[in-house]
């Protein structure tokens, strides 16, 4: 899935389409870690990680492409 990047004044804006039969593919597209984390939300907040984590993954790959495939989760102080 590649993105469609918009470079704005604030920095590069990333715009992924996730519609509902694509979900399940690109919650199993992302690594283990964000997976697990994905799957103890509610459905609404699920459904908005995942496609965050996705276009944010899209992005890497596109600009930084060594770190594309790391898990991006909080660290110890939630953030």
């Amino acid at each position: 899935m590649r993105p469609e990047l918009l470079a704005t004044v604030h920095g590069t804006v990333s715009l992924v389409e996730l519609t509902d039969d694509r979900l399940d593919a690109a919650l199993a597209a992302l690594p283990a870690a964000e997976q697990a984390l994905a799957r103890s939300l509610a459905p609404l907040r699920r459904r908005e990680l995942v496609a965050g984590r996705t276009a944010l993954h899209a992005t890497l790959a596109e600009l930084a492409p060594e770190h594309a495939g790391a898990p991006i989760l909080a660290d110890d102080r939630g953030a």
